[in-house]
């Protein structure tokens, strides 16, 4: 079955968004911007993941928190 256009278009603005932080991120001297960029792509590439429709849900998710 053929995934939705809209969730299509969806996971390659985070894709592509994730790839200009950790590029970014990769050029900035300050260590605590590098870690805020890269933690950033992080949460977006979570966000990917969600996106597919996971059955899967965080223990945070399970207890009605955000």
């Amino acid at each position: 079955m053929p995934m939705d256009p809209v969730l299509q278009a969806r996971r390659a603005a985070l894709r592509e968004a994730q790839t200009w932080l950790l590029g970014r991120a990769q050029t900035m001297n300050d260590p605590h911007a590098r870690l805020v960029l890269n933690a950033a792509a992080s949460d977006w590439g979570n966000e990917k993941l969600r996106s597919i429709g996971s059955d899967q849900r965080t223990p945070s998710e399970e207890a009605g928190q955000p």
